[in-house]
């Protein structure tokens, strides 16, 4: 005899499994998928200003790694990187850019461009521009990729963020957080601030602050099959 209640869950269950069906299907239809780092859930884990927030300055350079671990299990074309906002919020720079590049090493230099394996591509590149994201708390919030990065499905990866000119074209922009991850969660940075007394150009800072081994940004690739 069934409980009470069984309907209920019963019912739940078939909603959740018909979601998960959509999500499948959708990602057949369009042929791509998500890879997450450290997990997919984007309300999850601390959050820092990191490398969106004002606090520290109007302009920053910042890199961090993805273990293969979170990766495909198969070389790709990455098409699209997310990050996962703690607040909400307009994000605008005047110069932004997306670069991406194979490492060997999840542990990062404080040297930037050592920690490319490879040349880095960059898959935005906006130039005195007004580059902006639009972030929706807890809800992943893409970069808008222009360029695929293809990855040989065996390397890290490394990621750099690095923008001009925060909130210069739209005054009193507020700060957008962001979730960390919790594991595998490297970072090295420069802006305004750091390293002390602060680059005169962190955009093109040839060193960042001391590396840290935990605390940067989640992690979402959209990725598709190579070509």
């Amino acid at each position: 005899e069934r409980s009470p209640g069984c309907e209920g869950v019963d019912t739940m269950r078939q909603v959740g499994l018909s979601a998960l069906i959509l999500v499948c299907i959708g990602s057949l239809a369009t042929g791509q998928f998500f890879a997450y780092h450290d997990d997919a859930c984007p309300t999850c884990g601390g959050s820092k200003v990191f490398p969106f927030g004002s606090a520290y300055g109007n302009n920053w350079r910042y890199q961090f790694p993805a273990p293969a671990s979170s990766l495909p299990k198969q070389p790709c074309r990455v098409v699209d990187v997310a990050f996962a906002p703690s607040s909400s919020g307009l994000f605008s720079a005047k110069d932004f850019q997306l670069r991406l590049a194979h490492t060997t090493s999840l542990s990062l230099s404080s040297a930037f461009a050592s920690n490319f394996n490879s040349p880095p591509v960059t898959m935005i590149d906006v130039q005195n521009g007004n580059y902006t994201i639009t972030a929706r708390a807890g809800v992943w919030t893409t970069f808008g990729g222009r360029r695929p990065f293809h990855w040989d499905g065996k390397r890290h990866l490394v990621i750099e963020v690095r923008y001009r000119g925060h909130g210069t074209l739209m005054q009193s922009v507020p700060s957008v957080t962001s979730r960390t991850s919790v594991r595998d969660s490297h970072r090295v940075w420069a802006n305004d601030t750091f390293p002390a007394p602060g680059p005169s150009d962190p955009y093109s800072a040839k060193v960042g602050y001391a590396p840290q081994s935990d605390s940067a940004i989640k992690l979402r690739l959209t990725w598709v099959a190579p070509v």
